[in-house]
């Protein structure tokens, strides 16, 4: 379960009312042109589990935005990794 404390979620500042039909709601998709790279979820993830004290493979756990891309959460900013 999420660790508020660890991973509190962050909102992407340009993810607003106003700008949601022209980021979000384009046509061709918003989460494919705005994802980390694995260079920097990798990192992230590894950080993450050890901030959890998760002492598994990496390989066997879910890694994921706490607040879905999808609806506004910051791709980038680690509180929402």
């Amino acid at each position: 379960m999420p660790d508020l404390k660890c991973t509190p979620g962050a909102a992407s500042p340009a993810v607003t009312q106003a700008t949601l039909a022209r980021k979000i709601c384009r046509k061709g998709g918003y989460t494919k042109g705005i994802r980390p790279p694995v260079s920097v979820t990798g990192r992230e993830k590894k950080l993450n589990a050890a901030s959890y004290g998760y002492p598994g493979s990496l390989g066997d756990a879910e890694y994921d935005h706490d607040i879905s891309l999808q609806l506004g959460g910051d791709p980038n900013d680690a509180r929402n990794l």
